[in-house]
């Protein structure tokens, strides 16, 4: 196991730190109602200089403090606002001010906050923000060139299709329109040819509603879709490997081994496609503290994944 899925894996050990900070803000971004999208956009962060590397969060991220050293990149949060299905936000209401007649988002999103002198973008979401927020940011395909790295937190759920057209050789045949899939498929392959940085989670928390899927499904046949498009996987193989504590051939750190250990009822697992990284974490005691978890654990799963990739870039 390379170093890199080491630290990945070893975030989940201290994933429930921070959830008081997490909380707090998503529970501000709800506040947002629809009819206020002028009003509710903030910046976090510093003063931003022409050439910054930018972060945009959709419910993912409150700060940068994390980040090493003293050059951090620019964070801006751009919020949702409150949709009518479930109260959950919706960035597809927020995007439709932005978006331009050929489809791109980012040009004027950057512009709203004065921040078109971005050098490297990367997108980060947690829960809607990911589903919704992350998937319209990349919805389009000059947006994806634009965006050097995904960071997509447990937040995926498209309509299931009848079972009857399930066909375990077509991973897309579980969903009624591969369509709400296609912005994440799109990354991910270019993710699983190294020209992208990619993370993605899931964790065991249960469908939003009957008819959708939940993130761990749904991320499981993005999995295999990607896989089998880039000569990696075959039709029906599971993607995902198993983490044993204490296996000579996928050492832990010892932390992780502890976590791992002591709740039995655990289950993780993590998959790698080129530069694209997964990890699912199943916690059936509490399936909403797992959820919550995954949103704590962004700023360490972003040091093992973005931060190097920004820094090898440039040095090169």
């Amino acid at each position: 196991m390379r170093q890199v899925d080491r630290l990945i894996l070893a975030s989940v050990a201290g994933a429930v730190a921070g959830l008081g900070t997490i909380l707090a803000h998503r529970s501000a971004l709800l506040r947002n109602r629809p009819g206020g999208i002028e009003n509710v956009h903030h910046i976090l962060g510093r003063t931003f200089h022409s050439g910054d590397d930018v972060i945009i969060s959709t419910m993912g991220l409150r700060s940068v403090s994390w980040w090493p050293g003293s050059r951090k990149p620019y964070l801006v949060e751009w919020p949702g606002v409150i949709s009518n299905a479930g109260g959950h936000p919706s960035w597809f209401a927020a995007a439709t001010s932005l978006r331009r007649p050929d489809g791109q988002l980012l040009p004027n999103l950057l512009a709203r906050y004065n921040l078109s002198g971005a050098k490297r973008i990367a997108v980060v979401g947690f829960s809607a923000g990911s589903n919704s927020g992350v998937r319209e940011l990349i919805r389009n395909a000059e947006d994806r060139k634009r965006i050097s790295f995904v960071g997509a937190f447990d937040g995926l759920h498209p309509v299931l299709s009848q079972q009857s057209t399930w066909n375990l050789q077509d991973p897309m045949s579980f969903f009624v329109s591969p369509k709400q899939l296609e912005p994440w498929l799109a990354y991910m392959a270019l993710a699983a040819a190294g020209r992208k940085g990619m993370v993605m989670t899931a964790s065991s928390i249960p469908e939003p509603a009957p008819n959708l899927s939940t993130s761990k499904f749904a991320l499981t046949k993005c999995l295999e879709q990607t896989g089998i498009a880039a000569g990696r996987l075959s039709p029906g193989q599971d993607p995902w490997l198993d983490i044993v504590p204490g296996g000579n051939d996928m050492p832990l750190p010892d932390a992780t081994q502890h976590v791992v250990q002591q709740e039995t009822k655990t289950r993780v697992r993590y998959a790698t496609i080129g530069a694209l990284r997964a990890l699912e974490a199943e916690r059936s005691k509490n399936v909403q503290a797992d959820h919550l978890a995954q949103a704590a654990m962004i700023p360490a799963v972003l040091r093992a994944t973005l931060v190097p990739l920004w820094q090898a870039s440039s040095q090169s």
